[in-house]
């Protein structure tokens, strides 16, 4: 006998809302239009919502793209979208003052 009962969904849209999967760097790159290389710089330094894989120094980077367009909505105070100069200009501010 399980612990939780089966939760009823309506509908097979309901059920891939509740199991989004992550994508990896390049899908994220082409839903904010920028690099891969940029996107993976941004996940490394913690200005992006993202999910390292792996043990050690290099690790393999996950999104989810629901937190990117959070985070995207958020930092853009919800009434314009982000471009990506924006999103650059961010990220060097962030950048500077880490030093």
């Amino acid at each position: 006998m399980s612990a939780h009962p089966p939760m009823p969904l309506s509908s097979p849209a309901e059920f891939d809302s509740l199991f989004e999967p992550f994508v990896d760097a390049d899908v994220a790159a082409r839903f904010l239009s920028l690099s891969r290389k940029h996107i993976l710089k941004l996940a490394i330094h913690g200005v992006i919502p993202a999910h390292p894989l792996g043990p050690g120094q290099r690790k393999t980077w996950r999104f989810l793209l629901s937190e990117l367009r959070d985070w995207l909505l958020t930092n853009a105070n919800s009434t314009r979208l982000m471009t990506a100069a924006m999103v650059r200009a961010r990220f060097l501010k962030y950048a500077r003052g880490r030093r």
